[in-house]
């Protein structure tokens, strides 16, 4: 147990660190025993977190037609445009939002 400034045990303090362990022991044991499990269950973190941060990563917005009819990938736009001339980039980042909500 951990003792504070003034000798006595901080509860919040000594159960931290079992807490922490617990979670990370029970997760390693998940990945030991389902692995293809565990790599869903990051892929679906991963797209949960491109869903919530989704205004911040979309570099264009998804619905603007002011550039060049369909570009190639480049360093500008990293998947191209579309025939109307929008971002595909932007517009598969913000459709991710769209598909997490109805799944």
């Amino acid at each position: 147990m951990a003792l504070d400034q003034g000798g006595t045990t901080s509860v919040l303090q000594a159960a931290t660190p079992r807490v922490g362990q617990r979670a990370v022991t029970t997760l390693r044991r998940f990945a030991q025993a389902k692995p293809l499990g565990m790599a869903g269950a990051l892929v679906l973190a991963l797209m949960g977190v491109i869903t919530i941060l989704a205004p911040l990563i979309a570099p264009y917005d998804p619905l603007d037609a002011s550039f060049a009819r369909s570009l190639p990938v480049s360093g500008e736009h990293w998947l191209g445009t579309d025939p109307l001339g929008r971002d595909v980039f932007s517009r598969v980042i913000m459709g991710s939002r769209i598909s997490i909500y109805v799944g």
